[in-house]
């Protein structure tokens, strides 16, 4: 089962068991004109893009008949049944009479077409038992009771809508005052490869309810803002002498967001699926612009009935950009077998680029007195120091958010033209038919 995957139908009491009876499994048409092939012995088949089902015969509609209520009052045993069944097989004839095939053709909306051949390639007799892993002949009495699906599939692109929190660490919380900052993304996954499914070894067509391991690429862009108050519990104001109460300090900044920058990342991306839960390891290399507003600290100090205002720290506007490398780990959960929309949650770490600030902060003139207060010339006549302080842009980073996955279109290579086709679309069954016929060396 390498090359393909075989969805197998076994049936209870024959093609009974399904809304048309004309089958022993299932059938949702894809087409909306399907074609119904007929061969010079009257035996015929529904062929549906790739698909070829052969339709039971006359003779088998009956033996369906006469057996379906035994099975249903327990007379006769499922086993019973199917050893019958595949007895009734291996003398079947296959003829369908030409009034019993208009009115199927009516009911599938089909056109009927008569053809010299029908070929075996790719044929899903009806209402037998699969006990192999490709289809076998008509003839051998145990045979696939369903459609051959195709391993390949077009790459099936998925988009991720997320928002979410970018939690800096504390030494570069502490180099650059900076808190948390509010994270909204956009990314998408490519596919390249993949492998696994419910059939064990190949990908199931339409959703696998197995595991499905996947390979590709990750690229994606962020936007991450923050605009949390300064805190000013660490500066220390200046008591002066003949101050009337104690100072005040407030910090003021320039600009809203006071913090902001943009992230460009790409990389790789695996994902496991288990059925509907999905779990993804992504690591990518990113691009990061960050951007720092100016602020500063300020005291004010009322003095021998005057007020003072005195700036005791400020930093300094910055842009910094630099690489980073990401490592996220989402957890992913499809809404519904046929859905294309999936909700995730992600957690992840950032290494990213050392981000530089520079600030200034007041120095008073000469020592304090011996009850710690500075008289009014030392603060007027204070210098100001400069300080550079350097720490990486690294921290973690939580999301959530959707999924949208388009729906990648299966490709096979056909066996009679050669061409890789879309099993769908392409009439496997005509092409064969149309197939020209070697000429003979003279």
């Amino acid at each position: 089962m390498s090359k393909w995957e075989v969805n197998c139908y076994i049936a209870d009491f024959g093609c009974n068991v399904v809304p048309h009876a004309y089958f022993c499994q299932e059938y949702n048409a894809i087409k909306t004109n399907p074609n119904i092939f007929v061969d010079p012995q009257g035996v015929a088949v529904l062929a549906d893009g790739d698909r070829i089902i052969r339709i039971e015969s006359d003779d088998l509609k009956n033996f369906h008949l006469k057996n379906k209520d035994g099975v249903k009052s327990n007379r006769i045993s499922k086993q019973q049944f199917q050893e019958n069944l595949h007895s009734f097989l291996k003398t079947d004839n296959g003829k369908i009479s030409y009034e019993r095939l208009k009115t199927i053709a009516k009911d599938f909306n089909a056109s009927i077409v008569p053809v010299n051949k029908i070929p075996e390639t790719n044929y899903c007799p009806a209402c037998q038992v699969i006990d192999a892993g490709s289809p076998q002949s008509k003839n051998s009495g145990v045979a696939a009771a369903s459609i051959t699906r195709p391993l390949k599939k077009d790459n099936a692109l998925q988009l991720s809508l997320a928002a979410g929190m970018m939690m800096p660490t504390s030494d570069f919380k502490t180099a650059n005052n900076m808190g948390n900052a509010t994270d909204y993304s956009l990314n998408a996954y490519l596919p390249v490869w993949q492998y696994g499914g419910a059939s064990g070894g190949v990908v199931n067509y339409g959703g696998a309810t197995g595991g499905v391991i996947s390979f590709g690429f990750n690229a994606g862009i962020a936007y991450f803002s923050g605009n949390k108050d300064y805190a000013t519990s660490g500066y220390l104001p200046y008591n002066i002498t003949g101050q009337t109460g104690s100072p005040t300090i407030a910090a003021r900044g320039t600009g809203s967001p006071k913090q902001a920058g943009f992230k460009t990342e790409a990389g790789v991306q695996a994902n496991f699926s288990f059925g509907s839960y999905t779990i993804s390891p992504i690591l990518n290399a990113a691009y990061i612009n960050f951007k720092q507003e100016a602020f500063s600290v300020t005291q004010n100090s009322s003095v021998n009935g005057q007020n003072y205002d005195y700036n005791l720290y400020s930093q300094s506007k910055s842009t910094t950009s630099g690489f980073a490398f990401a490592a996220k780990l989402r957890h992913q959960y499809k809404l519904g077998k046929q859905s294309q929309f999936s909700v995730f949650a992600e957690t992840g770490y950032m290494l990213g680029p050392k981000i530089a600030v520079q600030s200034t902060y007041l120095l008073p003139e000469g020592q304090p007195k011996d009850n710690g207060n500075y008289s009014l010339n030392q603060i007027n006549n204070a210098t100001r120091a400069v300080s550079e302080s350097t720490a990486n842009f690294n921290g973690w980073m939580v999301n959530a958010g959707v999924i949208f996955s388009f729906r990648g279109q299966a490709r096979a290579v056909c066996s009679c033209c050669g061409k890789m086709v879309n099993p769908e679309t392409h009439n496997k069954l005509l092409c064969c038919e149309l197939k020209p016929t070697p000429k003979k060396p003279k």
